[in-house]
């Protein structure tokens, strides 16, 4: 460890203290332009300005001012702690750390506040006002983060809290002995001082409502309550609640905190409520929110959230030295920071962020609509399960070439993403036989990976048989199709599938495209054909995905409550008439579970159009003609359907 000392008379400048440098700033000494990374610094007497106080992780950082001591416009980070005893700060800002008053610490012109992380997710900070301590001109909120995520003051008894504005997102906690005046909530919070269930003490079918704020000691319990919004319980020191229901109303959040300890199993937090965790457990936890007003779970370092389901709406944030298990997020948000440990997570329907540096361990399973975004350049080591065409994986931080690479070793169970020359390995799990990786440019210039969907036909729809046109649904296998050059192919399978678009995540990858009679030139098709998004025409020597060659009018995309798809196999891919118009028939991408031949079960949310999975289609390598979604080919078709003449160079008949 290296130790600096500033002595009376001196002055120091523009230095940063690492994990391996203590500064100490004597009486009549200071220094100007201080950045506390990993170090610790003492302002022993001396004064100092411009401080920025930076952590996360597994580093920490630390200023400490004695009596006589001074700091000025001093930012407070998260993984930061400036502690006052004696000392005097002004103009501070407590973005995400920590900031104490002990004895004759004084502290003026604060913001207590929140900041997003480099990591992901966003960190609230915390001003505790101890026995001797004051705060001057406080204001108090949380604007970043989202509802239920709380910047705080602490008053505990024989601290003073003088002309304190709490704001939106922001709480100011009394405790017996404490001492407040001129106090202003503006949409912020109120909790005044605890009443004490003391140890084998139950408290049980209990409303906790607007400022009413209980603290459940150890050897004490409770079980059957219910906190409203304004109302607080808080659970310490080993003491175990259960059958818990939080809902707040408008802009005041329920709250149940768990310090120390406390356990809280069979907990329902819903809109506008926060269940906050610092070393404290918590097991059976639903979070969901179906008003629009955030229902939040928050679990610090030392704190464990265990068998949690976090659904519509419903928000999750792990922080570092934090863990989750057995997690299932469905129409919900998760989020895990720098030094989080994540054990299996079950993602269908939301979203999942991994901060650089988080932990997995468990599987990470996937099942349609899933979003797994993973920051920084370091993969998972969990294994990722059942990665399906609705699914997506955004590499983040990683930005996207053209030259990019997605490649999958069945052996392994390695896919090899390549960037810029630099290999990224996901470990999979699942049937991957006959599904093509590809990656693309998400919304903020990174990556995503993408897998293969399916083309069919919608009930009703016409196909040249041996006998004549047969609606789709009356073909049976061994039934023969007449291909545009004159051939009979037998059917060797068919599928179908009833979707209910209403429930779909992404109804435009599902919903039908119309074709208007003669679109393509008369006769072709013969009458309105109505084709899933991705399924494929023939025209210009190429099969071309009907979606892109939407146009409006006479190609376009339409509404419905309910469809029924179906699927025609030959024992090639290969080209049919439908309507009189040729398009493709079934290709098996591996995706056959997502239809049914009689009344078995399927996949829950089918995908048959592409999304923006469209470049990884496995048609140019194993297809009856080459696959195309731009290019020269496309442009003509488009032309030709906006001009009103069909293109000329259909598949012969």
């Amino acid at each position: 460890m290296s130790d600096i000392i500033v002595s009376s008379g001196q002055v120091v400048s523009g230095l940063t203290i690492g994990s391996t440098t203590s500064l100490d700033i004597m009486a009549g000494g200071s220094a100007v332009d201080l950045t506390v990374s990993g170090g610790t610094v003492t302002v022993d007497g001396g004064s100092a300005s411009d401080i920025t106080i930076i952590g996360g992780g597994t580093v920490f950082s630390e200023v400490s001012v004695t009596a006589g001591g001074s700091v000025v416009n001093t930012v407070v980070d998260y993984g930061g702690d400036l502690f006052l005893s004696g000392g005097f700060a002004t103009s501070t800002t407590v973005s995400g750390g920590v900031l104490t008053l002990a004895a004759g610490g004084v502290a003026r012109d604060t913001s207590v506040t929140d900041a997003a992380l480099s990591s992901n997710g966003v960190a609230a900070g915390d001003l505790y006002i101890l026995s001797g301590g004051t705060a001057v001109v406080t204001t108090v909120s949380a604007p970043a983060g989202p509802v239920g995520l709380l910047a705080e003051v602490i008053l505990s008894s024989g601290g003073s809290a003088v002309s304190t504005t709490v704001f939106s997102g922001g709480a100011l906690s009394v405790s017996s002995g404490g001492f407040i005046s001129d106090t202003v909530l503006s949409g912020g919070n109120f909790f005044i001082q605890p009443t004490s269930i003391a140890s084998g003490q139950i408290l049980t079918d209990q409303v906790v409502s607007a400022f009413t704020y209980y603290e459940i000691e150890a050897g004490a319990s409770a079980t059957s309550l219910t906190i409203q919004g304004g109302g607080r319980v808080d659970v310490v020191n080993g003491a175990v609640v259960q059958d818990i229901a939080l809902s707040g109303n408008g802009a005041t959040p329920a709250y149940l905190g768990l310090y120390f300890g406390g356990l809280a199993t069979s907990t329902t937090v819903k809109e506008n409520a926060t269940l906050r965790l610092v070393d404290g457990i918590a097991s059976h936890t639903v979070v969901e929110d179906s008003i629009g007003q955030t229902a939040g779970e928050f679990v610090y370092s030392g704190g464990s959230t265990i068998d949690t389901s976090i659904l519509s709406g419903g928000y999750l944030a792990v922080s570092s030295g934090g863990s989750a298990a057995d997690l299932l997020v469905s129409g919900g948000d998760a989020v895990l920071t720098d030094g989080a440990v994540l054990d299996g997570v079950h993602l269908a329907e939301g979203d999942l962020t991994l901060g650089a540096g988080a932990v997995t361990t468990g599987d990470i399973t996937l099942d349609g609509g899933a979003t797994l975004i993973i920051s920084g350049s370091e993969m998972p080591a969990a294994i990722v399960d059942n990665f399906q065409p609705s699914d997506e994986i955004d590499l983040a931080t990683i930005a996207f070439s053209h030259g990019a690479s997605a490649r999958f070793d069945s052996g392994t169970g390695l896919l090899t993403v390549t960037e810029g020359g630099e290999h990224y390995e996901l470990k999979l799990a699942g049937n991957y036989a006959h599904a093509t990786f590809a990656l693309r440019s998400d919304d903020g210039g990174s990556g995503s990976l993408l897998t293969v969907s399916l083309s069919c036909f919608a009930a009703g729809t016409r196909i040249l048989a041996e006998q004549g046109l047969v609606a789709v649904e009356a073909l049976r296998p061994e039934d023969k199709l007449r291909t545009p050059d004159g051939k009979l192919e037998p059917i060797v399978w068919i599928g179908s599938r009833h979707v209910d678009c209403r429930r779909h995540p992404r109804p435009s990858d599902i919903l039908p495209v119309r074709i208007a009679a003669h679109a393509f030139g008369p006769g072709r098709p013969a009458r309105d054909l109505f084709l899933s998004p991705d399924h494929a025409i023939y025209a210009e020597d190429v099969l071309i995905p009907v979606k892109y060659l939407i146009n409006g009018s006479s190609i376009a995309q339409v509404d419905r409550d309910h469809i029924d798809y179906f699927h025609v196999e030959l024992p090639q891919h290969g080209i049919i008439l439908a309507e009189g118009l040729a398009v493709e028939s079934y290709l098996d991408s591996g995706d056959r579970a997502n239809f049914c031949e009689g009344a078995s079960a399927v996949a829950l949310h089918p995908v048959f159009g592409f999304g923006h999975h469209d470049s990884m289609l496995m048609l140019d390598a194993l297809g009856y003609a080459p696959l195309r979604m731009i290019g020269p080919e496309v442009d003509r078709v488009r032309m030709r359907l906006l001009s009103g003449s069909g293109p000329e160079r259909l598949a012969s008949a």
